[in-house]
């Protein structure tokens, strides 16, 4: 079976799946319960008039490559524009957290030349006030702003209380995971320490992880500045090689 247009991803890739689960962007639309691909839980999460599961991918698109590329970055405050924000939202499930400056726009160019993106946060899936999961309003929040989505994979982290070491090992253990998976780790974006870390130890090359904001020219890598995250940056899209396959 192919991989789905969407996916979220609950947990650590060495962790158990539960046995049935499936999201969608609609709360209210009807879905049928599928079996995660992958140890560590993948649902496929299939907006209102997606293909379905079982859809093959068109010739070109990321997911028929060998190798698949990935593109791995962080959410808050690497997507938007604050780590406030998600605690905004948790407090209001209606908030609507600001994002930065064309980081749409910049995954997109990613994904038009042939790219997966894998948002791994650290955020934990729980249920809101509103009723529904961390999951549901983080991949909503990411279609509604139109990041891509098609093939593309959301982790969270499997519990709330972690510090430093275990968001590490948590986000590096999923890129390894797709890494032994077939995936080719190429770009990543993030803009704490642990982020750098994780995907430095998961084998991202140094000068294509990017860290953004506050902290930008740190860590010996290459440095995103608030003020260029990510308007200014677009132009590197124009360095980036076309993986798209037939």
């Amino acid at each position: 079976m192919t991989r789905a247009p969407w996916m979220a991803v609950i947990g650590l890739v060495a962790c158990a799946a539960p046995a049935e689960r499936s999201l969608t962007a609609d709360p209210g639309a009807e879905t049928t319960p599928v079996r995660p691909t992958h140890p560590s839980g993948i649902w496929p999460v299939t907006p209102p008039g997606a293909d379905s599961p079982d859809t093959p991918d068109p010739p070109g698109s990321a997911t028929n490559c060998d190798p698949l590329h990935l593109v791995a970055t962080d959410i808050d405050e690497t997507l938007t524009t604050d780590n406030d924000e998600w605690d905004l939202q948790i407090d209001d499930p209606s908030y609507d957290p600001a994002m930065r400056p064309d980081a749409n726009t910049l995954l997109q160019g990613y994904a038009a030349r042939g790219y997966t993106i894998a948002y791994v946060t650290a955020r934990w899936d729980f249920e809101m006030s509103d009723g529904r999961l961390a999951s549901e309003h983080t991949v909503d929040w990411l279609h509604d702003h139109g990041f891509p989505l098609h093939g593309g994979l959301v982790f969270l982290a499997p519990e709330p209380d972690h510090d430093g070491d275990e968001v590490v090992e948590y986000k590096s253990g999923v890129l390894l995971g797709l890494q032994a998976e077939g995936w080719a780790l190429d770009w990543a974006y993030g803009n704490a320490e642990t982020d750098i870390e994780a995907f430095l130890l998961a084998g991202f090359p140094d000068d294509s992880t990017f860290l953004v904001g506050d902290r930008a020219g740190e860590l010996e890598v290459p440095g995103i500045p608030n003020e260029d995250a990510y308007t200014a940056h677009l132009a590197h899209l124009a360095s980036v090689p076309d993986v798209r396959c037939e």
